[in-house]
């Protein structure tokens, strides 16, 4: 703490003079102020890295590597080193890590495959970097800007099931944790050549790069303060949806296991601008590839004709617009009726129109793609839906709500037309249908109408609903069918055949974070899906009519059927 020197009267003198005693006391106040101000201020100091304690800290991060080259940075200060206290950025399949401080990388279990055979220091900065050239399967290691190591790993990389800064998982929970600092830690899915990587190690990204996958550089929380609600860590790339992660197991006050300054010597920018494409609907951001049409984000018109999407350049250069065109089973049935501007200025953006014209009654489904030069997301591609009906009654939304034990239908019409009701059909197999309830119509109505009705008694396992909508003359319309699954001994994929989507539904949460494969017949991958629900639904459009089989890390696997 720094010292002051007060210019005070002497008390004898101020007894002597009031008005010196006031002035003496007034200029006690203003320094006594600006020193606690000083002392708050350093107590405020912003976080610039995060301490690990080697006992139990880590920051599990969202599966970022899917099979493909890669690029691993970060800056790391180890306070000790041994075989198990020394993962820098690991997960299950691959390790970035230093056992008794060598810097070490490989793929499936075989993780010393490439090593630094000079270790480092303890208590000291030192810039760590592997990259992984999936093509030549030819992995280099980097200190400093320097290449120390490189080499072919063990094995086809097929990706990360889990991903973790300061940890691995080798199937039993994070472990092998790292002791001491870790700062600026970037992950890319391109392989940064050693130009980029000397370049870029000692100054701040722009967020834009690209191939940038994460950048989190731990400027957070106070330091060495009490940060006991700071427990994301931020990633600051330009992404729609950061790819953030979540601290476990720090103590979040005092030294060490916290938020702490100072970290590694990063200043200026690293320069370079880039173009970065986002994309929003109802003001909601829109992930690249996004394959779940949703109303709240304009993506599902619902039983809308227009919808209206935003295109955002977050980038720090002139991001220029291409053609926008579409595909899928109903792609001729949306078109652009209000084009975007063919460039978008930095930090700018522009707007066009989708406009649906149904050439029959139905779900219709289509994928949007903008052709622009956004280096890394040159095709930005999102699925859209919508349905149309003319006949007496219009669905607007059918769900299925699963309440405890009993299954709960919420269904919305958008209008009626000499409706009498609705029978209340539920399945076990998706083949034989029985009435379970009725609901009674509204008639005739223009206007939204709410229905709800609450199965109390579900099967075991998968239950299918779905609404006969029947007129007053008889006439009858079916909805859409739903599913909901009740306690099972068994992972359960459904339904099969499908002319679209396969419903994944967990037995328990263990497989959450890891990938389910889908393959043809021929054995080739065709498909990789990252798992983040218990229930998941998968997308099977793209790929043509046949038979394929999906693989779970679990062991599992099931035949799909694409009609």
């Amino acid at each position: 703490m720094k010292k002051f020197y007060l210019p005070f009267q002497s008390l004898s003198s101020s007894i002597v003079n009031p008005a010196k005693k006031f002035i003496s006391i007034a200029r006690f106040l203003v320094i006594l102020v600006f020193m606690i101000g000083q002392s708050f201020s350093t107590k405020a100091q912003v976080g610039e890295a995060l301490d690990f304690s080697g006992a139990s800290n880590y920051v599990t991060l969202p599966n970022l590597l899917p099979s493909g080259s890669y690029t691993k940075e970060a800056w790391v200060n180890a306070r000790s080193f041994s075989p198990f206290n020394v993962n820098i950025v690991s997960g299950s399949i691959s390790a970035f890590w230093a056992p008794n401080g060598n810097l070490s990388s490989g793929h499936n279990f075989a993780y010393v495959t490439i090593q630094d055979a000079t270790p480092m220091n303890t208590s000291q900065w030192y810039h760590v970097a592997v990259t992984y050239d999936a093509g030549t399967n030819t992995m280099i290691l980097y200190k400093n800007g320097t290449q120390v190591a490189t080499g072919n790993p063990v094995g086809v990389y097929t990706g990360e099931t889990n991903a973790y800064i300061g940890a691995y998982d080798n199937g039993g929970g994070p472990s092998f944790l790292w002791d001491g600092q870790i700062d600026e830690v970037r992950i890319w899915n391109v392989v940064r050549t050693p130009a980029e990587i000397t370049a870029g190690q000692s100054c701040i990204l722009t967020g834009d790069e690209p191939g940038l996958l994460a950048y989190y550089n731990f400027d957070q929380g106070v330091a060495g303060g009490n940060n006991v609600g700071v427990t994301t860590l931020n990633d600051i790339s330009d992404k729609c949806a950061p790819n953030n992660g979540t601290l476990t197991g720090f103590a979040l006050t005092g030294a060490t296991s916290n938020w702490v300054a100072p970290g590694a010597g990063i200043s200026g920018s690293c320069g370079g601008t880039f173009a970065n494409i986002n994309l929003a609907g109802n003001a909601l951001c829109i992930s690249d590839g996004d394959v779940t049409p949703s109303l709240t984000d304009f993506t599902d018109f619902g039983s809308g004709l227009t919808r209206t999407f935003t295109i955002q350049n977050t980038g720090s250069a002139v991001l220029n617009i291409g053609s926008i065109t579409f595909s899928g089973p109903n792609a001729s049935e949306f078109s652009v009726t209000s084009s975007p501007s063919a460039t978008v200025a930095a930090a700018g953006s522009t707007t066009f129109t989708i406009t649906f014209t149904p050439a029959s009654n139905g779900s219709k489904l289509a994928t949007v793609n903008i052709n622009n030069d956004d280096a890394d997301e040159l095709i930005y591609n999102f699925n859209i839906a919508a349905i149309f009906s003319t006949l007496p009654v219009n669905f607007k939304s059918f769900t299925i709500t699963k309440l405890i034990n009993k299954s709960q239908l919420n269904w919305v019409t958008a209008s009626e037309n000499n409706n009498l009701g609705f029978e209340i059909l539920r399945s076990v197999d998706g083949i034989n249908w029985t009435k379970i309830g009725f609901v009674a119509g509204s008639g005739t109505i223009s206007t939204d109408k709410s229905y709800i009705f609450t199965d109390a008694s579900p099967a075991k396992g998968i239950n299918y609903y779905q609404l006969k909508q029947i007129d007053i003359d008889n006439r009858s319309k079916y909805s859409a069918i739903r599913t909901v699954t009740f306690a099972s001994d068994y992972n359960l994929v459904y339904p099969v055949p499908t002319s679209d989507k396969v419903i994944i539904e967990l037995k328990d949460s263990k497989l959450i974070g890891s990938a389910a494969l889908i393959s043809d017949q021929n054995g080739k991958l065709v498909q990789r899906v990252t798992i983040t629900n218990m229930q998941q639904e998968i997308s099977l459009y793209k790929l043509p009519t046949g038979m394929y089989f999906l693989k779970m890390t679990d062991g599992s696997s099931y035949k799909l059927i694409k009609q």
